[in-house]
């Protein structure tokens, strides 16, 4: 071995010892991980201020456990963060913080129960600057301990049980500069119960109706909290100035009037109002120049003034939503630095673009959940072309058309015009909307969206026109270049054309992409001219069809809700019995040429009461039903009647209380009950389908297309031969 080995080793030695012994007389050096005489306590250096050691005792049970732990295990000039939370201090009142022999500048005892302390239990403190009593019992400030601790800054006090302030509480805190006293139950604030050093309060989610002057001296804010009271009014309960105020949050209270003016704060920054009873803004907010972010929704104010915000030119998120705003009154127009502007559920029957002329900044106007039948004042007219809005949100209104309204917009990318009462979009409704990337027209009334193809949207890249009554897509995509989601689910649409996509190719950051065309819930022709088409876009642009299967295109679930004439034989004995209550119930038994009986019974829904009534006839008899039908067959051999296509049956059960017995549709590729025959005929000229599915004892009919409905519901039905195989129904 060599001498630099041998050095090393010793080195190393030395080192161990070293580290051993530190341990041992608890050098403030030492990494907390190595700190295992500390148990159940851990530490760790706080990473935003590395020269302070946080010690973490939870679920200990006891006070004198935490100090037989931590007693002189850190050197006195260390300086702790001591977290002591969800532990047993029963034993608090017999031992205190200074036997810990720590330097304790940041103390948080949360959630330990604790309601009372001694006075001594708090001694040896004199230098925390942060203490947190938050989440215990207490029912009145312990100013009796904090006369230890007369250098703290942060009081927290929170989620207690407080129920007034009285002006010796805080006496002796001269440094005090944050005091958090949320979700109490205070009630009642002495006068001068607030030091004057106060910078950052919060009062919020307590039972306040009044301030009661309890603020007047507090010229030093920065932050108020107030949220969550029953305040009524806040006039003349603030210092006459307040020039450091920036932060200001009284929502969720009882105010039905603002002050007259908040000229007392010329550095506020922030006014949160939101659900109150303020009826006016009255020119409350004159002065307030620095205002950037208002929130006043949730209130019942009816009208706005030219006024209103006649001084605040930095604002720029203004939330006036949820209120019973009839009329704007170019009440906007100062607002030069607005960037989002939300209206949502209020009652504008009108909104003109008139009413944000010249605000170059905006990008978002949620308009939503209005009455607005019209859009006024073209932007094309206008003198400013720079009002530029990224984004603007008018679903839920009652628009009948765009009437090129929204014309030349500039910057406009993504609009919602959903859920209104649109019929069809001219050719001049979207157009100058050179750079909008996403359309939602899903919800309205809309035929057709040729229009579209003399529109030219060259920056679209997602259109949403689900539930409209499209039937049919032929050009409708010419005048979208780009394109690359289209959701056009649950409308009539029955046939699409070839050259649908012929002038579309989409594009993802300038790279050829897949178009996805989204059908479901459409009766799309299921032939094989449709199957070409789809496979001939699929191939063409790398589009891709969603909602139509080449081996199983009728998709639709629909319930039978026809009423066919099925007339029988003259030669065949009928009894019908009709009884109709609440429910009526139709029976009639036929005596089928292979002596099959088969009984027929129907429900219908009525409100009338009438007497039952039986007859026998040898005529032609002709009975008429309505779904749910229920035909029980009393042959061996249970068996499927079927005419026209079969469509994919629905899943539900039919109960039968007389044989006491259940059944389900299946799919037709899942495994059958009680079927051993299976019959399909076509009914012309439709080529859709109804199926009757029978078995032993109970059948449930599923019904296909709405156009098959409409069909059997107009046709004259002229013949019906019924045997125990098949069921085939010619229509005149």
């Amino acid at each position: 071995m060599g001498l630099k080995t041998v050095l090393l080793c010793e080195l190393v030695v030395i080192s161990t010892l070293t580290v051993g012994l530190m341990a041992l007389t608890a050098g403030s050096s030492l990494h907390c991980s190595m700190r295992r005489e500390i148990s159940p306590c851990t530490c760790a250096h706080l990473e935003l201020n590395p020269g302070l050691i946080q010690v973490t005792c939870e679920k200990i049970e006891s006070f004198g456990t935490i100090v037989n732990a931590l007693q002189d295990k850190f050197d006195p000039e260390t300086q702790i963060v001591l977290k002591i939370a969800f532990s047993g201090m029963r034993d608090f009142g017999d031992r205190g913080f200074e036997q810990l022999g720590l330097t304790i500048i940041n103390l948080k005892l949360n959630y330990n129960n604790l309601s009372e302390f001694s006075e001594d239990s708090f001694a040896g403190l004199n230098r925390v600057e942060s203490l947190s009593l938050a989440d215990n019992e207490l029912t009145e400030v312990p100013r009796h301990v904090l006369r230890h601790m007369p250098l703290i800054k942060i009081l927290d006090l929170s989620r207690d049980h407080i129920q007034n302030l009285t002006s010796y509480d805080f006496k002796s805190l001269p440094l005090l500069q944050s005091l958090i006293l949320q979700s109490n139950n205070i009630s009642y604030l002495e006068n001068g119960s607030l030091p004057p050093t106060l910078r950052y309060l919060h009062l919020g989610a307590n039972s306040l109706s009044s301030l009661n002057g309890a603020l007047r001296g507090l010229t030093d804010l920065v932050w108020l909290l107030l949220s969550g009271n029953g305040l009524q009014n806040i006039d003349y309960e603030f210092p006459d100035y307040l020039p450091k105020l920036s932060f200001l949050t009284v929502t969720h209270n009882a105010l039905e009037k603002l002050p007259d003016s908040f000229k007392f704060a010329p550095s506020l920054d922030m006014l949160l109002l939101h659900h109150n009873r303020v009826t006016s803004l009255n020119g409350s907010l004159s002065q307030a120049r620095m205002l950037r972010e208002l929130d006043i929704s949730h209130n019942l104010i009816e009208s706005l003034s030219p006024h209103d915000f006649l001084e605040q030119e930095n604002l720029e998120d203004l939330q006036i939503g949820f209120n019973q705003l009839t009329a704007l009154n170019g009440s906007l127009l100062p607002l030069r630095s607005l960037r989002y502007l939300n209206l949502t559920h209020n009652r504008l029957e009108e909104f003109s673009l008139q009413d944000i002329r010249g605000l170059k900044q905006l990008r978002i106007v949620d308009l939503s959940h209005n009455k607005i039948v019209r859009l006024g004042g073209k932007m094309e007219t206008l003198v400013d072309l720079e009002t530029r809005v990224y984004e603007l949100k008018l679903e839920h209104n009652e628009l009948e058309t765009l009437d090129g309204s929204l014309s030349g917009i500039q910057g406009l990318q993504r609009l919602n015009v959903s859920h209104n009462k649109l019929s069809r979009i001219a050719a001049g409704g979207l157009m100058g909307l050179e750079n909008l990337r996403m359309l939602d027209i899903s919800h309205n009334m809309l035929t057709t969206l040729e229009e579209t193809a003399r529109t030219f949207l060259p920056s679209l890249e997602e259109l949403i026109a689900h539930n409209n009554a499209l039937t049919l897509l032929e050009r409708d995509f010419h005048g979208l270049p780009v394109l690359c989601w289209a959701d056009l689910g649950h409308n009539q649409i029955h046939t699409v054309h070839l050259e649908l996509i012929e002038k579309t190719q989409c594009k993802l950051y300038g790279v050829n992409s897949t178009l996805k065309i989204y059908l479901h819930g459409n009766p799309v022709l299921c032939n094989e001219e449709m199957k070409r088409v789809f496979s001939a876009m699929e191939t063409k642009n790398k589009s891709k069809i969603h909602g139509f299967e080449a081996t199983d295109c009728s998709t639709m679930k629909t319930t039978v809700a026809t009423t066919p004439m099925i007339t029988t034989p003259s030669t065949l004995e009928t009894t019908t019995q009709t009884t109709t209550t609440a429910t009526t119930t139709i029976s009639t038994t036929t005596e089928l040429p292979l002596a099959t009986s088969t009984v027929i019974t129907t429900e219908t829904e009525s409100t009338t009461s009438e007497p039952s009534t039986t007859s026998t006839t040898s005529i032609p008899s002709t009975t008429t039903t309505t779904q749910p039908t229920t035909v029980q067959t009393s042959q061996a051999s249970p068996v499927i009647f079927s005419y026209t296509e079969t469509i994919r049956p629905m899943y539900n059960y039919i109960e039968d209380t007389t044989t006491e017995s259940a059944i389900k549709t299946l799919d037709s590729d899942e495994e059958k009950v009680a079927v051993t025959q299976r019959e399909e005929t076509t009914l012309s000229p439709v080529s859709s389908t109804i199926t009757y599915e029978v078995v032993q004892p109970v059948v449930v009919i599923a019904a296909p297309l709405d156009q098959v409905v409409n069909a059997v519901n107009s046709a004259e039905v002229n013949q019906t031969v019924v045997d125990p195989v098949s069921i085939t129904v010619s229509v005149a």
